[in-house]
C-alpha cells in the first residue's frame, strides 16, 4: 500500500455557507497536496469551539497546544469536537480518494450566547470545563446526516436563513453530545485502518451485488470474525450497517442532485424491491425517496 502522505495548504475548493459575525459554517473538499492546512485563520486569537465532519476520505489530524502534540484520525462519515486557543492544527490525507469536511466555527464567548441558558448549554460547559468531550472521534449518525444534507443542500424551504441554519448546528451538537461513546474501546491502529478502509472500498464500489462477509475478510487477510471486530472501531458500526449507510447516500446523490426517478436510485444502489427501498430510506433521513428529488428546488 502506497504510504506517502500528502500534506495540505490550502484546500482546492473552499465554500462558505453561511457566515455571521459570531459563527462561520464551511465546506473544504481536499485533493491537492500542498505544505499545510490551517483550518481556522477567522477567529484567531480568539477561545475557538470546532465541529468538524469528515464526509469522504480519511485525514489524519495533528493538534500543538501549549507544547503538547496529540494525533487523531477522521475517517468517512466521523465527527470530533475541539475546544481550541490558538491551537495549530495539521491535516494529512492519503493520495487516491480526495477527502471531505463540514467545519462550524464559533468563538467560545459567542456560541454560549447563541445556546442560552438550557439543559444542553449547562451540560456542554460542564464537559467543556472538565475537557471530557474533545478529542472524541465518533461516527456520524442518520441523524447528523440528514441534518448535514439539508446544511450542504441549503435545504431551509423558505424558512429564515439564521433560524435554519441554528435549528440545524443545535441538533448537531444535541446529536453528538447524546451519541453513545465506547468505553474501554481498544485502540485503532494504522493497519485496523488500512484493511477496514479496502473493506470500504469494496463495498462501495459493489453496491448493487455487495461480497460475502467471508469475501470481505479474504480480501484484507483476516477472519471474519476479526473483520467484525476491527470494522466498528473504525467507522462506528458493522460492515453492512455501513453498505446500508454506503447506499443511502447515493441514493440521496441521485434523487437530489442527478434528478434520478425513485425507481431508478433504487436499482442503481442494489434494491429490487422499490417499498423496501423506499423504507430504509425514509428510515435513515426521515423523509420519502420522492421528497429528496426536490430539496435544492425547495432550498
Amino acid at each position: 500500500m502506497d504510504k506517502a502522505v500528502h500534506c495540505l495548504k490550502n484546500c482546492n475548493n473552499f465554500k462558505c455557507i453561511w457566515s455571521k459575525d459570531d459563527m462561520e459554517i464551511s465546506c473544504r473538499d481536499f485533493c491537492v497536496p500542498e505544505q499545510n492546512c490551517s483550518l481556522h485563520q477567522r477567529f484567531c486569537g480568539r477561545k475557538i469551539i470546532m465541529f468538524l465532519y469528515c464526509l469522504t476520505g480519511e485525514l489524519d489530524m495533528t493538534v500543538v497546544e501549549d507544547g503538547r502534540t496529540s494525533e487523531h484520525c477522521l475517517f468517512a462519515h466521523s465527527c470530533n469536537m475541539n475546544y481550541t486557543l490558538n491551537c495549530q492544527y495539521r491535516l494529512e490525507y492519503r493520495g487516491g480518494k480526495p477527502a471531505q469536511i463540514l467545519q462550524i466555527l464559533f468563538p467560545y464567548k459567542s456560541f454560549l450566547n447563541i445556546l442560552g441558558k438550557n439543559e444542553i448549554s449547562a451540560r456542554l460547559q460542564s464537559l467543556i470545563k472538565n475537557r471530557k468531550i474533545f478529542n472524541q472521534i465518533k461516527p456520524i449518525t442518520p441523524a447528523m446526516h440528514l441534518s448535514i444534507n439539508q446544511i450542504m443542500g441549503h435545504s431551509s424551504h423558505g424558512i429564515s436563513p439564521n433560524f435554519f441554519f441554528m435549528a440545524k448546528i443545535m441538533e448537531l451538537i444535541n446529536c453528538m453530545l447524546n451519541g453513545k461513546t465506547e468505553k474501554n474501546r481498544s485502540p485503532v491502529t494504522r493497519l485496523d485502518r488500512e484493511q477496514t478502509g479496502k473493506v470500504s472500498a469494496m463495498l462501495e464500489n459493489n453496491l448493487e451485488d455487495p461480497p460475502s462477509l467471508n469475501e470481505l475478510a479474504k480480501h484484507v487477510g483476516v477472519s471474519p470474525a476479526k473483520l467484525k471486530q476491527i470494522f466498528p472501531r473504525v467507522y462506528g458500526m458493522p460492515p453492512y450497517a455501513y453498505l446500508r449507510k454506503l447506499r443511502m447516500e447515493k441514493a440521496m446523490y441521485f434523487l437530489d442532485n442527478k434528478k434520478m426517478s425513485v425507481t431508478e436510485a433504487a436499482y442503481e444502489v442494489g434494491y429490487s424491491s422499490l417499498s423496501h427501498f423506499s423504507c430504509a430510506f425514509a428510515k435513515y433521513f426521515g423523509m420519502k425517496p420522492s421528497e429528496a428529488r426536490h430539496l435544492k428546488k425547495s432550498g
